[in-house]
């Protein structure tokens, strides 16, 4: 380990072998910092968290500060960060609250940019990417892959489908589809992201079906949803996306799903 002499470490952390903490950081108790992560400078991590390896927290972030949240009475919740993730300067990251998750959960991979907030009971996946200043209210669901662009308010208890982009000053108030590209104020889906696909590795054949699954979904005249849903599965070949895509849709959403963009 490396630890700066300005740096107040409490000897009920437990930081394993590699670690780097740099100067004027503070670490507090019941905290778990797991191998080759790198701490930058002036960071404070709170009670509750927990930090996978080889993750690396630049200058000013804050990880597991107590919930915004008016029931907090300082209940022993967490913060949990896998693997391999970048964590840019002054992102909050709050612990969950008891009546969420009691956890906000973040996977392996993600690349989260500067002034980043992910809220209580927020669960992100993995191989994310959430530009700058993007704001993620409480208990909002992240899928593997999405992207998400800056300034972005996003409201609590929004899901945000793998795969997805979603464009740069959009107020997030609607479910984001898998695979979709989303814009505009109300938020809407403008099509298939088939660019960050192909950037993914999928198949000609997948983004072809997903093309077709998607004008069904945005451009058909069929009124209702499960109308529509049926429509895809009649339509399209039975692949896994095609799958992921109606098990979304038919999912329990607090805030509805995003509809087709409109002018």
């Amino acid at each position: 380990m490396n630890i700066h002499p300005t740096s107040i470490v409490s000897k009920n952390a437990r930081l394993e072998q590699g670690v780097v903490v740099g100067p004027y950081t503070i670490i507090h108790d019941d905290v778990v910092i797991k191998k080759q992560t790198e701490i930058g400078s002036s960071v404070e991590i709170f009670r509750g968290s927990e930090i996978g390896s080889n993750c690396k927290i630049h200058k000013g972030a804050v990880i597991g500060e107590a919930p915004q949240h008016l029931t907090d009475r300082g209940e022993n919740t967490k913060v949990i960060i896998g693997d391999n993730n970048i964590i840019r300067e002054f992102v909050t990251i709050h612990r969950g609250t008891q009546l969420g998750n009691g956890k906000t959960v973040i996977g392996n991979n993600n690349f989260i940019m500067v002034a980043a907030h992910i809220a209580h009971d927020c669960v992100l996946g993995s191989n994310i990417i959430i530009a700058n200043e993007t704001g993620i209210s409480g208990h909002t669901v992240i899928e593997d892959h999405a992207s998400i662009s800056g300034i972005c308010p996003i409201h609590q208890f929004v899901r945000i489908g793998g795969y997805c982009f979603v464009g740069g000053g959009y107020r997030i108030n609607k479910d984001i589809w898998p695979y979709a590209l989303a814009a505009g104020d109300p938020i809407g889906i403008t099509g298939l992201n088939i660019v960050g696909l192909k950037r993914a590795g999928f198949d000609r054949a997948v983004i072809r079906e997903l093309k077709k699954a998607f004008k069904i979904l945005f451009q058909s005249s069929i009124v209702k949803l499960d109308d529509r849903f049926d429509e895809i599965e009649q339509t399209c070949e039975d692949l896994p996306q095609i799958k992921h895509l109606l098990k979304f849709g038919r999912a329990e959403t607090k805030m509805g799903l995003a509809g087709r963009f409109r002018r």
